[in-house]
């Protein structure tokens, strides 16, 4: 990835399913196959957080403008 341009959560995602993609063809030797695991371990655990970033965002912003706003 290009310094300074960061990936969004559906890149991330589309990373991880061609990921999982390859590892259940199950033709990939052993130590691509490893590295495609802890290249997907690492995106899953970035999706993850930026869905926790995400959520975080939503609850502050029904503090600031009520829960009924917020879900407009």
């Amino acid at each position: 990835m290009a310094a300074g341009k960061e990936r969004t959560f559906e890149q991330v995602l589309a990373e991880v399913e061609q990921v999982v993609q390859r590892l259940q063809q199950g033709e990939v030797p052993l130590e691509e196959a490893l590295t495609l695991y802890e290249k997907g371990v690492s995106l899953l655990k970035d999706g993850e957080k930026r869905l926790s970033d995400a959520r975080q965002r939503l609850e502050i912003l029904k503090k600031e403008h009520g829960s009924e706003e917020a879900a407009t």
